[in-house]
């Protein structure tokens, strides 16, 4: 009996046809993963070729086939990966599929780019940044802003990279509005072709200068400044302290990622977040706002506190007696306060869920009151003279330390 391994040259014709395939695709434009799924049947073919030569060679003798077992597995794999590109490309959103594929062969050449620029405080009555990247902002010490910016792009060409560093920063001065972006239109239009771009901007700004601030997926870092900020960030760590003037912080809807940090800020701060969390420390200021991000902790404020939580686990301490009122409304929301034993005021807490008095500090469990009906637990009671404190929540818990 006769043994003839089968698979071994198909496996080479294979490689052939497969190196033909793309040779003819990267000439064409066309896909080398969609030309061999569409030809792939040619590997059944060719093994039942070399199935029929081999028993018309031995014709009359007994023969048993032995299968080429990596062949075959080699075969699958290709298949496998042509589908998965293929279907890749073409199911995927095309800015993602092209970002990605793109990101394979856009990386090969990269070049940077550093410039500062400076100017007087005299002609500068606003401060406004749309980018991408990371921005460090620090006060001045004199009458001048200044900016150190970095760029570095990627791309599949040193042509490519030498271009576009130069066409990703745009920064002028327009009715006295220092304007940068590295939102370059042109640019992002290009992404692929330049695989990848990183921004950075380091600035030095004289006080009472509203600073405006738009970031997407970057990282702002202010410290140390006299200044208004407003502040929309979309994906962004945001961290700032020793801060004096007002804040206003919004998030885009969606982003869920965004981080909040604050530490020794003199001014109020307003909120409009849906990101993962925010933490603030020593508030010398009001806090109101809507808040939708998943974790909040406040830790001693001074100024009043109006806020409206949506989904949000909610912690705030008072190591110090609570000067202003405090004006809380949860949906879904769960709220968690740190009193300060015999604080006084007039309290109105109520939650459809529960009160837990880890502390008894001020109230007692008699003090906890259930609503006929809707089985509401409250309690409202007036203790000395001091701020309205009423917190107010529908499907969540309340405890109280």
């Amino acid at each position: 009996m006769k043994q003839m391994r089968v698979g071994t040259f198909s496996l080479g014709i294979l490689l052939v046809i497969i190196g033909m395939l793309i040779l003819f695709g990267g000439i064409k434009g066309i896909s080398g993963a969609l030309l061999i799924l569409k030809f792939w049947p040619i590997i059944l073919i060719s093994i039942g070729i070399e199935i029929l030569y081999f028993v018309y060679r031995n014709k009359g003798a007994e023969i048993k086939l032995k299968y080429d077992v990596l062949a075959v597995f080699i075969f699958i794999i290709l298949v496998l990966i042509s589908s998965g590109v293929f279907v890749f490309n073409e199911f995927m959103d095309d800015e993602v599929s092209n970002v990605v594929m793109g990101d394979i062969k856009s990386k090969a050449h990269s070049d940077i780019m550093i410039k500062e620029y400076e100017y007087d405080k005299a002609d500068i009555n606003k401060i406004v940044i749309e980018d991408r990247g990371n921005i460090n902002i620090k006060q001045s010490t004199d009458n001048k802003v200044r900016i150190k910016t970095s760029v570095v792009v990627k791309a599949n060409s040193k042509k490519v990279a030498e271009e576009y560093k130069e066409n990703v920063i745009d920064i002028k001065v327009i009715d006295g509005k220092l304007l940068i972006s590295d939102f370059n239109q042109q640019s992002l239009n290009k992404l692929v072709e330049i695989g990848e771009i990183d921004t950075n901007y380091e600035l030095f700004i004289p006080e009472h200068i509203d600073v405006d601030i738009n970031n997407i997926n970057g990282s702002i870092n202010i410290s140390g400044i006299k200044n208004k900020l407003d502040i929309y960030i979309r994906g962004s760590v945001l961290k700032g302290n020793e801060i004096t003037g007002d804040i206003n912080i919004r998030e885009g809807n969606g982003y869920r990622y965004s981080n909040i940090n604050l530490d020794n800020i003199t001014g109020d701060i307003q909120l409009d977040t849906y990101g993962d969390q925010i933490t603030l420390n020593n508030i010398n200021g009001s806090l109101s706002g809507k808040v939708q991000s998943d974790r909040m902790h406040v830790d001693e404020l001074k100024g009043k506190c109006e806020l409206s939580l949506n989904n949000c686990n909610f912690n705030i301490k008072y190591k110090e007696k609570i000067q202003q009122d405090i004006n809380i409304d949860g949906q879904g929301s769960s709220v968690e306060i740190y009193i300060p034993k015999n604080q006084e005021g007039n309290y109105y807490l109520e939650s459809d869920n529960y009160i837990n008095l880890e502390s008894k500090k001020v109230f007692k469990e008699d003090d906890i009151k259930v609503v006929e009906g809707d089985g509401s637990k409250v309690i409202e009671k007036k203790i000395g003279e001091g701020p309205e404190i009423k917190i107010n929540l529908n499907g969540g818990n309340f405890r109280i330390k």
